[in-house]
């Protein structure tokens, strides 16, 4: 077929700009897709995306069953890496669990005074030796990595500790807290300052909040009242301070605010108000979880999508001052945005991975079903620097939050999920696993993706543009390498001009035998065998079935432009597909439009976050 000398081709290789479901399919360039679901294009060429382990969790041995039962029965409330002790922790149904990294050992941190097991939220802020809990409600938690104990919010001990309240930061030696009225905050003591003790080196002196009544004016600070709640509280990155740490921003629903706090003790004195400009209008952070530091910039999810605080900051005063992520429209246009509050994302492996798709589940909290990805690696070239892109949506579990840490010096990311079985457990999510793995046993990553529509461009006499030539589809080709660890599988789709229902096109598998070369954390090749990744000669699918479209009254391979859809399941690279035509003669006749009786087409979208990690029944 390659030789035929009428035939038209039209296709994709490498994957430069990612994905793009805000525009309409026939607009996209041939580097970029309309959407995809579990891939990756990192180095180029579509793939599938890393593997989520689950991990095994021990309760004191696996015989304490009422400490099972109260993490995975409960409402979940929030949850943070605790990072100075390598652990996690979470407040699960009012109590106070920690999760230690190296062993997976879940022990209850709670005092005997438990927390409300309604509240459906919770806030935390690792402080030098310490991570606050706090429930918007109760006096905090100050839990040191071993026991917790309340904070002396009234001073009955002779100085005021962390007051209740809800988002807060540890930012530039202090901590920042709002109160339970999220439109006030207030600015804890300087670490190292005189209201520590010797026992932690002054460091415990971020516990104690006396130095906010000697600002001029003393009491909490508010933001103006058409602001909204203040939602989240974060540093911007700066090179030209000591600490590296800029002002701290004040993220409102509807606005983000600049908080100037000095870091010397007599200079605060001498603070008439420390909230400083206007650092943008209109747009804010509605999640502290979902407020993420990206090198120099914020990351934020507000009411009309995924916002970046630099970029807002460069168009401040501009009409294309706008949300990021209209290329995700298929998935965030759906979100209850009563549910917004609940969002969480994670900067990991150079990847914003964000919350989509809430639901509220009355047992255990709000649920996402999903990720938005964005990926940041075009930056990272020295020769070559363009935008971030979008690569869809990954999903794999039922998502309550997702964070990352930093522990024993390497980066992390685990996702609080809720299993099957209406449970709560922990995931991994890694950076290079090549599938899935549940109780120990692989479990091949199912992905898919659509293309932009292939319009098989030329320039002949009369040619108007994209879409405005009739041809019948008539086969194609795939080429495709990286098969390893058994089964992959195969099953490809096609719609012709605007039609809302995918066709059948062809499905096969391949079948491949690979072991990798060395042990985690090693290079040494261990076996002799060394079975590598394989790759196969080009795949040739075969002209699709000539289907009758009653709607429109033709073959649902005749049209002017096609999407393909991709659905694997397994491991594979995509380095090359080939969409066959051939040019067809327009039908003269009956060219005036009649009127028609009413029809119908009935066919379901398919659902970008259907995947669910499962052992093969």
């Amino acid at each position: 077929m390659r030789y035929d000398g009428n035939l038209l081709t039209d296709g994709f290789s490498v994957i430069t700009r990612g994905i793009n479901s805000g525009l309409a399919p026939v607009s996209l360039g041939r580097d970029q897709l309309a959407f995809a679901t579990n891939t990756t294009f990192r180095n180029g060429y579509a793939t599938h995306r890393p593997g989520w382990y689950k991990r095994v969790l021990v309760f004191n041995d696996d015989e304490d069953v009422d400490l099972r039962d109260h993490f995975e029965d409960n409402i979940f409330q929030g949850a943070s890496a605790f990072e100075r002790r390598n652990q996690l922790v979470a407040m699960i149904g009012g109590r106070l669990f920690r999760i230690t990294i190296d062993n997976w050992d879940v022990m209850d941190v709670s005092t005997a005074d438990l927390n409300p097991s309604n509240r459906y939220r919770a806030w935390f802020a690792e402080a030098e030796d310490f991570l606050i809990c706090q429930d918007g409600q109760s006096a905090p938690w100050l839990y040191d990595g071993a026991t917790a104990v309340r904070s002396d919010t009234f001073g009955a001990s002779g100085a005021r500790q962390v007051p209740a309240g809800q988002a807060m930061v540890y930012s530039g030696g202090r901590l920042v807290t709002t109160l339970a009225d999220p439109t006030q905050f207030v600015v804890g003591d300087i670490v190292g300052g005189d209201s520590g003790s010797a026992a932690y080196n002054y460091r415990d002196a971020v516990l104690y909040f006396t130095e906010n009544d000697i600002v001029s004016g003393g009491g909490a600070f508010s933001t103006p009242i058409n602001a909204g709640p203040i939602n989240a509280l974060r540093p911007v990155a700066q090179v030209d301070t000591s600490t590296g740490q800029g002002p701290t921003q004040v993220f409102t629903t509807n606005g983000i605010f600049s908080l100037n706090a000095p870091t010397n003790r007599a200079l605060w004195g001498a603070t008439d108000f420390p909230l400083g400009t206007v650092s943008m209008v209109q747009a804010g952070a509605l999640s502290d979880r979902a407020t993420v530091n990206v090198n120099g910039d914020i990351w934020f999810r507000a009411l009309d999508g995924i916002r970046s605080f630099i970029v807002a900051r460069r168009d401040f005063s501009s009409w294309v001052n706008a949300p990021m992520s209209r290329e995700m429209a298929r998935v965030i246009d759906r979100d209850d945005r009563n549910l917004l509050g609940y969002s969480s994302g994670a900067l990991f492996d150079n990847r914003l991975l964000m919350t989509v798709a809430p639901y509220r589940n009355w047992g255990h909290g709000i649920v996402h079903r999903g990720l938005a990805v964005m990926d940041f690696a075009p930056l990272s070239f020295m020769t070559t620097r363009v935008n971030p892109v979008w690569e869809g949506a990954w999903c794999g579990v039922q998502i309550l939050q997702i964070l990352t840490g930093t522990f024993n010096g390497i980066e992390r990311c685990f996702i609080f999920a809720l299993s099957d079985e209406d449970k709560i457990e922990l995931w991994e999510v890694t950076r290079d696993k090549i599938a899935d793995n549940i109780d120990g046993e692989n479990v091949p990553i199912e992905w898919t993706l659509e293309t932009g529509a292939f319009t098989f461009p030329r320039q002949p006499t009369g040619y108007i543009g994209p879409g405005s030539e009739l041809q019948s589809l008539d086969g194609g080709e795939l080429l495709v390498d990286s098969f390893t660890n058994g089964t992959t599988e195969f099953v490809m789709q096609y719609r012709p001009d605007q039609d809302p229902c995918w066709q059948d096109w062809h499905s096969w598998s391949v079948c491949a035998t690979s072991e990798l070369c060395g042990v985690e954390g090693s290079q040494a090749c261990v076996t002799p065998l060394n079975y590598r990744p394989q790759y196969r000669k080009p795949f040739r699918l075969p002209v699709p079935g000539y289907g009758c479209d009653e709607a429109v009254n033709k073959t649902l391979n005749v049209g002017r432009e096609f999407q393909v859809r991709f659905d694997i399941t397994g491991t594979a690279r995509i380095k090359l597909f080939e969409a066959h035509a051939h040019d067809l003669q327009e039908d003269i006749n009956d060219l005036c439009a009649p009127n028609e009786t009413c029809k119908s087409v009935s066919c379901c979208d398919p659902d970008p976050l259907s995947y669910v990690i499962a052992l093969p029944e």
